[in-house]
């Protein structure tokens, strides 16, 4: 099985303040970077960055290639350019750059779930990515636009399609305050 990642990367930082939070330093690294790192850990078959940032693309293009959408565009944008460009995987596993505290190990989990059907994190009640998804569900995600995600793939999965995390590992950087303990 052929099983990509695809690290999004493309948000506008709106409440972080003026500065780019994928950029903002946590344990000595942009905070983009903890994400992709796992993500290029797990040693997936292709793994790709959607981003729309200069400086972001310059700092992951370090590690992955990147695929650069315009400024603005929702997170259904970005999942729906990379779906495209890994349109040849069975499965793509999708992260996100801004949650650094989600482990290689979290993402394996995810990926050890049944390769047929989606399957997700869970923190209390919410569904969220890491999420992978397989080919069945590629032509939806291709179709994504604006701030619509791959949410209602996510609502009514089997308990056997669900990694329970606790919400510590699952929070995201939304502001400068949010940057806080180990990675």
């Amino acid at each position: 099985m052929r099983i990509g990642g695809l690290l999004l990367a493309a948000g506008a930082s709106r409440r972080f303040g003026r500065d780019d939070k994928l950029l903002a330093r946590v344990n000595g690294q942009p905070l983009v970077m903890h994400a992709a790192r796992h993500l290029l850990a797990l040693g997936l078959e292709r793994s790709i960055a959607v981003v729309s940032s200069e400086a972001v693309a310059k700092v992951v293009a370090g590690v992955m290639p990147v695929m650069q959408i315009a400024p603005n565009k929702g997170q259904g944008d970005s999942i729906a350019a990379g779906i495209t460009e890994l349109q040849s995987m069975d499965r793509v596993l999708i992260v996100l750059g801004d949650m650094p505290f989600v482990t290689v190990h979290d993402m394996q989990a995810v990926l050890a779930c049944d390769p047929a059907a989606p399957s997700c994190v869970i923190a209390g009640n919410i569904m969220m990515p890491p999420a992978a998804f397989p080919a069945s569900n590629f032509d939806y995600l291709a179709g994504l636009t604006g701030d619509k995600g791959a949410g209602s793939l996510l609502k009514k999965l089997p308990a056997s399609s669900l990694v329970s995390l606790p919400s510590e590992r699952t929070r995201d950087i939304d502001r400068p305050s949010d940057i806080k303990g180990p990675v």
